[in-house]
This record gives structure tokens, C-alpha cells and sequence, in this order.
């Protein structure tokens, strides 16, 4: 933004005067064969840019300003969505996790029982084996959720520029309730505040611009320029001005 806000004030800015000495008539002598300094002075020239090109280019450069801000918002607009989506993903991970945990501690438990049945002759000596399957997957899959958990934090962590921040509590729940939005009214908002319509009607009336700007090349500029000298070749040795 700062760099187009730069290259539009730029190009509404006229061209640079030009201020230089300016001799003539050096060494010119007179019926005595003495030679003068001549005319010494110094001149200015500007550039008058007509048609009003200066503007028409300022304010075409003033829409890649505002374009350049629009795709701000829209940065900004998809971090916050980056940022809530992770949010939710830690909310999911962590339930997820803690579902796991339970069904594993279930699991272990149920395991501990039939192991002492299984002692006292209560039950046969398969049973307890096919609940330790049970448990042991348990487990993988508890591994794999405190993992999917750990990398939904760290993503959710890098996300907001701190991936060094440690694991901790996020408040709200997976199943809080999911708000509602009229269809109409979201939509006849995006036609009118979203960055990528915004933009494309900036970018028209750029073009537009451009096309004017394109349309008053033809017609010339115009150079003032202006000297002033001192005339040392003949008296009175006045002053002389030149005019282009």
C-alpha cells in the first residue's frame, strides 16, 4: 500500500524545472578589438503538461491504492477464517481425545476385571484375551489423538505468529450452537463489501482512466522558457530577457 500510495504521487507530480547558466555571444569584439564577457545570465524552463494527463495518471494510480488496500482486507479476512478454522480443529482434536481417553480407560478397566475373573475361574482364558486387543488399540488410537491434538495447536499456534506458544485450554466447546444467517441478506452483503467485487469495479474504473489518459496523449505539451542575461557587449550593458 505504502509503495502505490508512492507511485501515485509520483505520477501526478509535474516534471522538474530546469534552472542553468545560460552565455552567448562570448568573446565578441568590439572596433577596437577588445573582447567582451558577451550576454551572461541564466535561464528557467518548465514543462506545462495540457490536456490534465498529470491527473488522469494520479488518479488511475489512486485505484491501485485502494486495490492494494482491498487485498489487505481480504488477507486479513482469510487469516481470521485460518484462525477460527484451527480454533475449531483444537476444539475437535481435544474432544476427540478426550473421548478416547475414556474409552481407553474403559477398556483397561474392563481388562483388569476379567483378568481377576479369569484367576478366580470365573471365565474362560480367551475372554480376557480378546478385550486386551481391545485395549491395546485403544491406545494406538489414543496416541494418535493426543498427537492430532498436539499438531491442531501448533498450526493453530503458527496462525497467530506464536507457534511457540505451549499447548493450553482454549475456552467454548465443539457442539456450542452454530449461528444462523439469512441467505439473502449474506448475500446482497458480499455484492457490496466483498474484496474481489470491490477490486474488479476499482480495476474498471482504473481502465477507464487509462483510457482517457490514453485518448489526450496526442495533444502536445508545452516548455516555457525563460532567460535573463546581462549584455556586456555594448552599452549601456542592460539587462535582456529571452523568452521560448
Amino acid at each position: 500500500i505504502v509503495s502505490a500510495r508512492g507511485a501515485a504521487l509520483q505520477a501526478g507530480l509535474y516534471p522538474n524545472p530546469n534552472i542553468a547558466y545560460e552565455g552567448s555571444s562570448i568573446g565578441q569584439g568590439d572596433q577596437n578589438g577588445n573582447r567582451s564577457p558577451g550576454q551572461q545570465g541564466g535561464f528557467i524552463e518548465q514543462t506545462i503538461v495540457t490536456g490534465g494527463k498529470k491527473k488522469l495518471a494520479r488518479d488511475a494510480a489512486l485505484r491501485d491504492v485502494q486495490i492494494a488496500e482491498q487485498h489487505l482486507k481480504q488477507t486479513e479476512a482469510e487469516l481470521q477464517a485460518q484462525v477460527r478454522a484451527g480454533y475449531f480443529a483444537v476444539l475437535s482434536a481435544r474432544e476427540n481425545y478426550r473421548v478416547t481417553r475414556g474409552l481407553t480407560e474403559l477398556t483397561d478397566e474392563l481388562f483388569g476385571v476379567l483378568l481377576l475373573q479369569m484367576r478366580a475361574g470365573e471365565v474362560a482364558a480367551y475372554e480376557p484375551m480378546q478385550i486386551r486387543v481391545l485395549a491395546m488399540q485403544s491406545r494406538q488410537t489414543l496416541v494418535l489423538a493426543r498427537n492430532r491434538y498436539v499438531s491442531a495447536w501448533k498450526q493453530l499456534a503458527a496462525n497467530l505468529g506464536t507457534p511457540t506458544m505451549p499447548l493450553t485450554a482454549l475456552a467454548g466447546r465443539i457442539d456450542m450452537p452454530v449461528p444462523h444467517f439469512d441467505h439473502d441478506e449474506v448475500l446482497a452483503y458480499v455484492l457490496t463489501h466483498h474484496t474481489e467485487v470491490i477490486s474488479a469495479h476499482l480495476g474498471v474504473d482504473k481502465n477507464r482512466l487509462l483510457l482517457r489518459l490514453a485518448e489526450v496523449q496526442p495533444y502536445p505539451d508545452v516548455t516555457l522558457h525563460t532567460g535573463f542575461q546581462k549584455d556586456y557587449t555594448t552599452p549601456p550593458f542592460g539587462t535582456l530577457a529571452n523568452v521560448t
